[in-house]
Formats: structure tokens, C-alpha cells, sequence
């Protein structure tokens, strides 16, 4: 399976985070430019033109699980790198692991790999890869992760739950029906006390913490992010203010 076939990108927002959204929408076209890209919020928007993003909409009345499921059912496309816009690339990402990823995936039946690298990433990689067994709490996480679809609806199905009751009280059934690793290269920096870097896929993890921007943890990364796209970091304030 070659580029740009073997995956999309789903990008999940709100239109109260469309300042972010831009960023994060932009980014991905300017380093992974023929990559299908599906953006799911619950208003439209001329960015999502502008940026090449197929919309889907989702009914605000629905639960976080339910939209995420709508999403992918609306999808053909069998492997989707899933994350929400405040999840902003600020390095361009690895595209060629990325597709050797996936027809990894595909061989070894493989549900989902995190890009997100936390604390109970084990150190051995699987058959001499860079995917790593995890043991940590979240076996699940709401982080750029590429899913197979078939994989992620099967989960996500009849789960009924907000996007914080999702991550608390889903591990234990996803630990059961899928087969999951960590993408790692065991060089990564340590970001903050939670989590490190990922090299394939360098985003934020994430931009905005409880409403405001993340510069506590990104401040190099955002600094950069704020002068390109002329934000008002005053609207939304710092999580160091």
C-alpha cells in the first residue's frame, strides 16, 4: 500500500476551538499535502475549503462517542490517523513510516498504534519495529492515533460516553477487543511529566489546556504557531498566566 492511499487523517473540532482549528487543519496540508483530510465539527467553515478538509458534520446533541462513530461510518477509507485540533504538527512528520506503518498494521493484524508516548511504554520493540507493548492506564487515549476503521467503530460502538468518560471507563473494553502498541524510538524528549515527543508524528499534546493555550509545555513550539497565523494569544490567555 502506497502514499497517498494507505491512510486519512480525521480531525475532530468544535467551533469554539476554530481559532485552533485553523492552525492544525493548515499544518497538516503543508507537510502531508496529498493526504486525504476529513474534519468533523459541528459547523462549517471556509477553512475547511481552503484547506482541502472534506466536512462532516455531526448533530451537537449527540454524544462525543456517537459523533466519532458517525465520522468513521461516513469514511471508505480502512486506516484513519484520528486526533482533534488542538493536537497542532510543528515539525514535519515522518510519511514514509507512516505508510510502512500501516501495511504493518495490515500484516500483523493490528488494531491501533499511539502516537503518544507515555509513562508504561515498554522498552522491546515487536519483531524488531518501533512498535512497543503499553502498561500504562490508558490504553485508549484521546491522542493522534492511527486506527483501523473496522477496528475503531467496533469499539467506539453503542459506548455512549463523553469524550472524559470515554478515556476513564472504556479501557478495559478496548484492552479486550483490540490489539494496540506505542510508536516509539526510545530517543524521544520528555515533555512535561506526562508524556514525551513522538518524532513521527511531532505535534502538541496538547495546544490548549482548560481553554487556554498550552505555552507552560510548548512555549517554543507555540510562539512559532502564534506569528504565522497572527493569533491574539490575549483572547484566549496562557495557561501560565
Amino acid at each position: 500500500m502506497n502514499h497517498p492511499d494507505a491512510f486519512c487523517i480525521l480531525v475532530y473540532t468544535h467551533s469554539d476551538y476554530y481559532d485552533v482549528t485553523y492552525p492544525c487543519l493548515d499544518r497538516i496540508r503543508k507537510y502531508l499535502p496529498k493526504t486525504k483530510l476529513y474534519v468533523t465539527s459541528n459547523v462549517s467553515h471556509k477553512m475547511f475549503d481552503s484547506t482541502g478538509s472534506l466536512f462532516i458534520p455531526y448533530d451537537q446533541n449527540m454524544v462525543y462517542s456517537d459523533r466519532i462513530h458517525h465520522a468513521l461510518n461516513t469514511i471508505a477509507d480502512e486506516y484513519v490517523l484520528y486526533l482533534h485540533e488542538d493536537m497542532i504538527l510543528y515539525n514535519e512528520p515522518k510519511l514514509q513510516e507512516m505508510v510502512n506503518l500501516v501495511n504493518k498494521m495490515e500484516s500483523m493484524k493490528i488494531d491501533f498504534v499511539r502516537f503518544c508516548i507515555n509513562k508504561g511504554t515498554k522498552e522491546h520493540g515487536i519483531d524488531g519495529t518501533n512498535l512497543r507493548n503499553y502498561e500504562g492506564e490508558y490504553y485508549f487515549s484521546v491522542q493522534p492515533t492511527m486506527w483501523k476503521k473496522s477496528s475503531f467503530i467496533q469499539f467506539i460502538n453503542g459506548e455512549n460516553k463523553s469524550i472524559w468518560d470515554l478515556e476513564l471507563y472504556s479501557q478495559q473494553k478496548c484492552r479486550n477487543t483490540c490489539i494496540g502498541y506505542t510508536y516509539a524510538f526510545l530517543n524521544e524528549k520528555q515533555r512535561g511529566m506526562g508524556h514525551k515527543d513522538s518524532l513521527i508524528f511531532p505535534y502538541t499534546a496538547t495546544a490548549v489546556v482548560k481553554g487556554k493555550w498550552n505555552t507552560a509545555e510548548y512555549n517554543y513550539e507555540l510562539s512559532e504557531i502564534f506569528r504565522e497565523y497572527q493569533i491574539d494569544v490575549k483572547i484566549r490567555g496562557t495557561n501560565e498566566d
